[in-house]
């Protein structure tokens, strides 16, 4: 995107620091002391697979939004094992 933020490699430390939390959004809320909100993805599949950030361009972009938007985390983070790589995927959220 032309009018990144960040570097690349600066979004990729960022998305490697976000929160990957398996509980429920209330849960999340609680350990963290304040009130989040889910961040619409804008596809109808909700949760972020974070395996494919930076394989694809659009799987980049939406990782940058989110990044962008505020994202501090995902909450019903799973790491789904497959025939023999794992998926982890979550919902990301943010603070309101």
């Amino acid at each position: 995107m032309a009018n990144d933020k960040y570097s690349e490699d600066e979004y990729l430390e960022k998305i490697n620091k976000l929160d990957r939390f398996p509980g429920s959004l209330s849960e999340y809320n609680e350990l963290k002391g304040r009130k989040h909100e889910v961040i619409d993805t804008g596809r109808s599949r909700k949760d972020v697979d974070i395996t494919k950030v930076f394989e694809d361009v659009e799987e980049t972009n939406l990782a940058k939004r989110l990044i962008d938007g505020g994202c501090t985390g995902f909450i019903r983070y799973v790491r789904n094992q497959g025939h023999l790589i794992e998926l982890p995927s979550g919902l990301p959220v943010r603070p309101i």
